[in-house]
């Protein structure tokens, strides 16, 4: 028999996870989607356009561990500034981010997934969203299209300095926006894929933290050790 004490902590983290699901979903289609100016519909002011982008960039936003390691690679690369990418993530871990904002996700068939039906169905509630569909032949729901509207804009920045939460996950977003927001969901799904901890999950497994590797990949770029090194 479940003690009453238990009862109420797992109803308030559960409490918490939904209010966080349903920031997080919404600064993500508020960061992404384009911009629109359609006189016809006024009051969607950005598109985003598939679940499955959006669930990508979902696993960047509750993995800073992963992010971090997608920047060291562009950083080892070339293809960003090394010493913009080592500030950046040395903040990662200075601020314990992997441990301390991660909230993780299971392994479905296409990488890294979570049902948001019910996060949805609340932005919609509050028209925050409004949200559009096909059926399949085989009556499976394609073709997602979200749409936030001007309520859901201006209730958000009204929020964003003012609610460290909201402040932080936009500002994160943003970040990723910056270095990998011209990437397609099928592009992002593949980035995934080259990294053993996803391939390897099983089917329905959360996929595991890979922080000893973003700190070995770092000591190999910058040299020296996570210790000895800092801003």
């Amino acid at each position: 028999m479940y003690d009453a004490e238990f009862i109420r902590e797992e109803r308030h983290s559960e409490t918490v996870r939904r209010y966080k699901d349903r920031i997080r979903i919404f600064v993500i289609l508020y960061v992404f989607g384009r911009t629109l100016d359609d006189p016809n519909n006024p009051q969607r002011k950005k598109r985003f356009d598939t679940e499955m982008r959006l669930q990508k960039i979902d696993f960047l936003l509750r993995y800073p561990d992963y992010f971090a390691f997608e920047l060291l690679k562009l950083a080892e690369e070339g293809k960003a500034n090394r010493d913009e990418i080592k500030k950046i993530v040395r903040s990662i871990l200075d601020e314990r981010e992997p441990e301390l904002r991660r909230h993780e996700m299971q392994r479905f068939f296409f990488g890294s997934y979570e049902d948001i039906d019910d996060v949805i169905a609340f932005l919609k509630s509050v028209d925050f969203v409004e949200f559009s569909s096909e059926k399949a032949l085989d009556m499976k729901t394609i073709n997602k299209i979200y749409f936030v509207t001007k309520q859901g804009v201006d209730r958000l920045e009204g929020m964003i300095d003012t609610l460290p939460l909201i402040g932080w996950y936009v500002e994160r977003a943003e970040l990723i926006k910056r270095f990998f927001g011209m990437k397609s969901a099928a592009e992002l799904k593949r980035m995934q894929y080259l990294l053993d901890e996803i391939k390897s999950a099983g089917y329905r497994e959360s996929i595991a933290g890979i922080t000893h590797r973003v700190e070995q990949k770092y000591d190999d770029l910058y040299g020296g050790t996570i210790s000895e090194t800092g801003f």
